[in-house]
């Protein structure tokens, strides 16, 4: 004897997932920046800005316009084989530029005359706190709220000094004077 049976079977679309990692804080100074997501599938993940005002993204860059709240969605659509994965959202905080202390040059290198050497920050979050941070100042000299080391210098002589800056966020930097 023999016998012959028939089948008809369907095979369906596999499902899908997508790993994307949450994504750390960054600062302005840090873009533009490289995202990373992989599909269980193996199909190529793509990428998205929910907040265009704060960030964008093309292809698997992120470029920082702003501060504020960066919210990116991970999605991968699927394809004959595959079932479109659920979506992944991840959101950061985009900070203020990093925080830089640049130094500018000293006059008045005469003891009576008139001293003045600036300290300007820039980038952080205002305001700024200005401090010595080692050393000791020109003797006649002190530093001002604008990071100014300013005065008549009473002494001749060599000295160092080095000026620290403290943004809003308690960040601080220094550079020698």
């Amino acid at each position: 004897y023999t016998r012959m049976q028939s089948y008809s079977i369907s095979v369906v679309s596999g499902g899908q997932t997508i790993s994307f990692a949450a994504l750390p804080n960054a600062s302005l100074s840090a873009s533009p920046l490289t995202l990373t997501a992989t599909a269980t599938s193996g199909l190529t993940v793509a990428f998205a800005s929910t907040t265009t005002s704060v960030c964008t993204v093309w292809g698997n860059t992120v470029t920082l316009l702003q501060t504020g709240s960066c919210s990116i969605t991970a999605s991968q659509a699927g394809d004959t084989n595959w079932t479109a994965a659920s979506d992944v959202s991840h959101s950061f905080t985009v900070t203020p530029a990093n925080l830089v202390l640049a130094t500018g040059s000293a006059s008045g290198l005469i003891v009576g005359g008139s001293y003045s050497q600036a300290n300007t920050a820039s980038g952080g979050l205002t305001p700024y706190t200005y401090g010595l941070n080692a050393g000791a100042f020109v003797p006649g000299t002190t530093l001002g709220s604008d990071g100014t080391v300013s005065g008549s210098p009473t002494v001749a002589g060599s000295f160092s000094y080095q000026i620290k800056v403290t943004d809003g966020q308690g960040t601080p930097v220094t550079t020698i004077g």
